[in-house]
């Protein structure tokens, strides 16, 4: 039996909920063991509470673009947002996605924990820089 594809679409504010619930469970596996747990708690807090998701589901250009879905069985399983911070350059805030829902044959660039039900992908700005420089 085969899967059922997610679709990919701009957030709607009934999406909030999905999206902090996405959000803090990926934030909190993929930095659990890099940073102090403090600290983790406060940017889940801060921006991962559904009330500020919900406040930024709409898009503000150019510092926000808002927040697209990717939504399966009428559940969001991932998350991305981004704005344009120069000139023709844009940056990826955000991309979650619950691991249960993620391509077989995809890799991703950090994976949290095995035994949890998530996958995350972590970019550094730096990184980026330094490509583009080369």
């Amino acid at each position: 039996m085969s899967r059922p594809q997610a679709r990919v679409r701009a957030a709607v504010p009934a999406d909030a909920r999905g999206i902090a619930e996405v959000c803090t469970r990926a934030y909190r596996a993929t930095y659990r063991d890099l940073l102090p747990e403090a600290f983790v708690d406060d940017v889940v807090a801060r921006f991962y509470d559904e009330t500020r998701v919900r406040s930024e589901i709409v898009p503000a250009p150019p510092h926000w673009l808002g927040y697209v879905v990717a939504e399966e069985a009428g559940t969001v399983v991932g998350a991305a947002g981004g704005a344009i911070t120069a000139d023709g350059v844009g940056e990826l805030y955000v991309l979650y996605r619950a691991r249960a829902f993620v391509e077989r044959d995809r890799v991703p660039m950090h994976t949290s924990a095995a035994d949890d039900d998530l996958w995350s992908l972590r970019m550094h700005r730096g990184i980026a820089r330094s490509s583009r420089q080369s």
